[in-house]
């Protein structure tokens, strides 16, 4: 999604207004902030909703300088892995399972956190 939208014509709330679609979406504590994952979760209920990761294969290594592909990337300490020149997230470095432990640190229960990390997915495809 570009970084300037309009207020109220824009992918997020259409999306959200469209009850075929399913959201997917990154929580990694980076890609949105906990208050948007609140309103995606709070508008289709945690059944209606699947998480996803984009990790990237520097997932997993420790802070630092690395790089990636042709991009100089930095992963933060807080697990943030972006590229400094370019101003952007390059991927994660948080795998599903670094995305279950956000949610889980931000209040969500197991139930919900199972359902929204495989549950749901699953049962998207027709395999639950």
């Amino acid at each position: 999604m570009p970084n300037q939208v309009h207020r109220h014509q824009n992918p997020l709330l259409a999306g959200l207004a469209c009850d075929g679609l399913t959201p997917m979406i990154i929580a990694d504590g980076h890609h949105l902030p906990e208050h948007v994952v609140k309103l995606v979760l709070d508008c289709r209920g945690s059944a209606g909703v699947v998480v996803v990761s984009d990790a990237s294969r520097l997932a997993g290594l420790a802070p630092g300088r690395y790089r990636d592909g042709d991009n100089d990337v930095v992963i933060e300490e807080s697990g943030l892995l972006w590229n400094p020149a370019k101003e952007c997230l390059v991927g994660s470095s948080a795998t599903l399972n670094g995305c279950r432990a956000v949610l889980r640190r931000w209040g969500y229960d197991e139930a919900a956190v199972e359902g929204l990390t495989g549950g749901n997915a699953w049962r998207l495809i027709g395999r639950a």
